[in-house]
């Protein structure tokens, strides 16, 4: 009997599945068994060799098989070259190399038929980025996310990829994944890795980490906000004709705490050489490299009349430096391009020089990224809709018109301003169709590189005493996993479809819960697009929640997400994927929605004003004694700042009052150097900010900035644009301010409603914020909802109230002639005197019932028109924000039988819907009638003090047992 070997079997069968198969086949593993290798030049460079180690592993992950790495063909095994025309001899052996030398940079060839398969760039990234996608196009790994978990690997023994014939070219020729966040020196080998892997490039790859970044293609990089250390202010004492002539004065750039504070004199052409210098230091050091040419992060800019003469007459009015800072950005880049014409050089359009410059244009040489901080995160920038983002379209669409290189500094990282990092929420607004929109948008405007900032969450966050060691960033990738991976996709090809590469993920990251966790993802981006009004900027983390603020919105997501989990029983890896979906879910949208809900109640009162008032500095009328202060500013980090500031708000007809108390213990230290109107310098010093929006639409709002010194700037702005607003605008603000040494410093300001573009009704309400930037003491800011100065979203209400008892008197009705009015006012079960029934505006009947409701037209206590109840309680919603220890006097006057019991409602928030929730009933006290002859009125009085522990909403309830007449119902405060 002949025996035969296991070897030798395998090699048989090896042999046979191979005569079997066509000769345009093309069979790389058989069985688990390699049927290939892969071909690399002794000459390859770093690049090139990781593109060969990664081959190799995910082939032997599919497979099982191990595919060596060898320089010559091996007989009876199929071939995959790996290379560059320099390194790779079968390019020109197979006739594609002008094919190969047409490409892109980091663009790839890739041909396979019977002898094998053909990975080609022009240059070595491009192979990398063709290993990359053969493995997910025609092996059919992906990568979703950083790390093992994130990756999917299909199982096949054996693997025949037919063939192939397949030329890419990226549609963004820069694609760049910049982290923030980390500790700069973290090695994030995961998210290295996952960038390349979906054909992304690295940038920051520490110097410590050098060979790590190499073999993945990273270049290095310098610069950024350096002009501080490309012209340092150790010059200062020598050269001080190099820094900024601000209000006559040359400074520093830097003051002695670290911040920035100026720019250098940009039109000396010293400043020039000097930065030049250091700039070609970097590109003799890595000319291969990139360096970032921007301005110190701040404004200072020089007012010597060089610098100024460089500002066109509309730049200069409204204070941007779009042409002197291109200027001087070109000068230096003229110097680079001489010695080093391939040099990579970025530069952004930011702050005030966000517009294209006037008179000049960008070098086409360096690439302008344009920075869109301030637009709306809730529409796309195309979205015609979006009236936040018609400004930013009009830059993105000025820049088009230059020819300039451009790409994108975006802030979908950081799009919503933080509370205190350990108990942030985490970001979880599903931008995924935003961001594609975006990014398509830019692709038709000819933007040649795309940048996405991110949070790696394999980095290091230990670093700042572990402040940044929360959910907000270990997770925050992870949460945001579709808009990553849609992004990276988008880059390379803009034609693919988001919902499909969506569709893809799911089905492979969460297999049976797939179905599910797509249709909780649909309902998440549903609920954040059709919520009303924009997200800026900046907006607070809590503005979130608002698309979840119903319990039905918050309960359907539940749902969807247990279901999930309930689908996956039995698969513990998905399951634990489900689970860390379950913390997102807590620590984001729960965490936001309570942050709302909590906000629902939080309006600022105006109360009306019971005589002139004296605009002098002092709050010593009797209306601002009883009128309630608003503080409890709190500063971006969620905490208290130092010192604190109170707000009151009063109004007459026409007029609004603003009564601020900033305390002080430094008074002395105020810096007030900003003393006329519409100083553009205001903000390099103390002030307090009131932000006003009439229409509470969110379109315009008026920013009205004040000093101790009484300077004013006020300015019209429409949110998502700069924030410097429109200057010639106008206000009749008349304001005084009184300094108390070592205590405080006070602002009374009188502004006519007019003026603001408004219109004060008892009843309307409006949209503000009002903020504090100290200079004095210690340097914070703060405002009195989050720390937030122009996001709109975080604009609080305010209410200009009437009578604290609205209608007391009767004398305006409503005829409740519909079930639904019927069932709005309570009434349902009521009988009424009047035919139609008729009911006093702003008063409702208890749902419980009553006998009888008649509107009297005779005989009324004061007016035409008094209320009758027989057996049954009337409501009124007090205009009022009770706070401890407040006193009022409630009163009426009454004529019947019976009595009358007065109370009070108190109403707190329900944190599940955010609706009122009756807190306690307290009975103030009663009034007896059958002393009193029917037809005679008489005047009753109660005195209430509202107790520390109870919220601040109240209805008054009247319950009439018996039959009573009221009239002339009245609350009036107790100094």
């Amino acid at each position: 009997m002949l025996r035969v070997g296991c070897k030798a079997i395998a090699a048989i069968a090896l042999l046979m599945a191979a005569s079997c198969v066509s000769v345009q086949d093309c069979l790389l593993v058989v069985n688990g068994e390699a049927n290939c290798v892969i071909l690399l030049d002794g000459d390859a460079g770093p690049v090139e060799k990781h593109a060969a180690e990664e081959l190799s592993r995910y082939l032997e992950k599919v497979t099982g098989a191990k595919v060596a790495q060898t320089q010559e063909p091996q007989a009876g095994k199929r071939s995959i070259w790996l290379g560059t025309p320099e390194t790779c001899k079968e390019i020109a052996a197979s006739g594609v190399l002008k094919d190969v030398q047409a490409l892109a940079d980091q663009g790839f060839l890739l041909r396979g038929d019977g002898r094998g398969l053909l990975i080609a760039g022009r240059e070595p990234l491009g192979v990398l980025f063709g290993v990359y996608a053969f493995l997910e196009e025609h092996v059919g790994v992906r990568w979703f996310f950083p790390g093992e978990d994130g990756e999917y690997c299909p199982k096949t023994p054996t693997l025949n990829i037919g063939r192939i014939s397949d030329r890419q070219n990226p549609s963004f020729a820069g694609r760049c994944m910049s982290f923030g966040n980390t500790a700069t020196n973290a090695k994030t080998t995961n998210s290295w890795d996952w960038t390349v892997r979906n054909r992304m490039c690295l940038t920051g790859v520490h110097a410590q980490h050098r060979e790590e970044g190499e073999k993945r293609g990273a270049v290095p990089s310098w610069g950024g906000h350096v002009l501080f250390k490309l012209v340092p202010d150790s010059l200062y004492d020598a050269h001080p004709e190099f820094f900024a002539l601000i209000d006559g004065k040359r400074v520093k750039q830097v003051n002695p705490k670290g911040r920035f504070m100026s720019q250098p004199c940009t039109s000396n052409p010293e400043v020039i050489e000097l930065s030049a210098k250091r700039i070609l230091q970097f590109f003799k050091e890595s000319p291969e490299g990139t360096f970032a040419l921007n301005n110190n992060d701040c404004g200072g800019w020089c007012q010597c009349e060089r610098c100024v003469a460089q500002d066109p007459p509309d730049e200069r009015k409204e204070r941007r430096v779009s042409t002197r800072f291109t200027i001087f950005k070109n000068e230096v880049a003229k110097r680079i391009y001489a010695e080093y014409p391939n040099a990579t050089i970025q530069t952004l359009a930011y702050q005030n020089f966000q517009l294209p410059p006037t008179g000049v244009r960008p070098d086409p040489r360096y690439t302008v990224r344009l920075c869109d901080h301030y637009r709306c995160y809730r529409h796309s920038l195309p979205d015609p809709a979006c009236h936040v983002n018609e400004w930013f379209r009009g830059m993105f669409e000025a820049w088009a018109k230059t020819g300039s290189r451009r790409g994108i500094f975006n802030y979908y990282g950081i799009y919503a301003g933080e509370t205190e990092e350990r108990t942030a929420t985490i970001l979880c607004a599903p931008l995924e169709h935003i961001v594609a929109d975006d990014m398509r948008y830019m692709h038709r405007l000819g933007h040649t590189e795309w940048t996405l900032g991110t949070i790696p969450p394999d980095g290091d966050y230990r670093h700042s005493n572990g402040f940044y060691n929360s959910p907000r960033n270990l997770d925050y990738w992870r949460a945001n996993m579709q808009m990553h991976y849609v992004q990276a996709k988008l880059a390379w090809n803009i034609n693919l479809d988001a919902d499909a590469l969506m569709k893809d993920l799911n089905d492979k990251f969460y297999g049976p819960a797939a179905n599910a966790m797509g249709r909780y993802q649909a309902l998440a981006r549903k609920l954040w697009t059709e919520t009303p009004g924009d997200f800026i900027y900046g907006a607070s983390t809590a503005s979130i929640g608002k698309s979840v603020a119903s319990s039905r919105a918050i309960r359907e997501l539940a749902d969807l997400l247990d279901e999930a989990v309930k689908t996956a029983v039995g698969n513990p890896v998905v399951l634990k994927r489900l689970a860390k979906d379950q913390d997102i879910f807590k620590e984001g949208w729960l965490k936001a929605r309570d942050k709302y809900i909590k906000r629902l109640a939080n309006d600022a009162r105006v109360a009306r004003t019971s005589g002139p008032l004296t605009i002098d500095g002092n709050l010593d009328e009797a209306d601002w004694t009883l009128c309630i202060p608003v503080a409890g500013f709190v500063k971006p980090d969620g905490q208290p700042p130092e010192v604190q500031t109170a707000v009151r708000l009063l109004h007459d007809d026409g007029n609004f009052y603003f009564g601020l108390t900033m305390e002080e213990p430094s008074t002395e230290t105020l810096d007030m150097h900003a003393r006329k109107r519409d100083d553009g310098t205001i903000w390099g010093g103390d002030t307090v900010e009131l932000f006003i929006d009439p229409a509470a639409d969110g379109r315009r709002y008026v920013h009205l900035t004040l000093t101790p010194a009484g300077a004013l700037r006020d300015s019209e702005c429409i949110p998502g644009a700069p924030t410097m607003g429109n200057a010639d605008f106008n206000t009749d603000a008349l304001l005084a301010v009184k300094t108390e040494k070592n205590r405080r410093w006070t602002v009374e300001l009188k502004v006519s409603a007019k003026s603001l573009g408004g219109d004060i009704r008892d009843g309307s309400r409006w949209m503000m914020n009002v903020a504090r930037a100290r200079h004095a003491g210690k340097r914070e800011i703060s405002s009195w909802m989050d720390g937030s100065f122009h996001d709109i979203g975080s604009f609080r209400g305010a209410t200009f109230l009437g009578p604290i008892i609205a209608n007391g008197s009767f004398e305006e009705t409503i005829s409740l002639d519909s079930a639904d009015l019927l069932d709005r006012h309570g009434a349902k079960t009521w009988k009424f005197g009047n035919t139609p029934p008729l009911m006093p505006k702003d008063w409702k009947l208890h749902y419980a019932g009553g006998r009888l409701a008649t509107v009297l037209t005779e005989g009324a206590y004061a007016g035409k028109l008094a209320l009758q109840i027989e057996g049954g309680v009337v409501l009124n919603k007090m205009d009022v924000a009770m706070q401890a220890g407040m006193t009022f006097n409630l009163a009426f006057a009454a004529r019947g039988r019976g009595r009358i019991d007065v109370s009070l409602y108190h109403y707190g928030i329900n944190t599940e819907d955010g609706g009122m929730k009756l807190f306690k009933v307290t009975k103030v006290g009663e009034a007896d009638l059958n002393a009193t002859a029917e037809s005679n009125w008489k005047r009753y009085e109660f005195a209430y003090t509202h107790p520390a522990d109870f919220p601040p909403i109240v209805t008054l309830a009247l319950g009439i047992t018996g039959r009573s007449a009221i009239d002339d119902v009245s609350a009036v405060p107790k100094k």
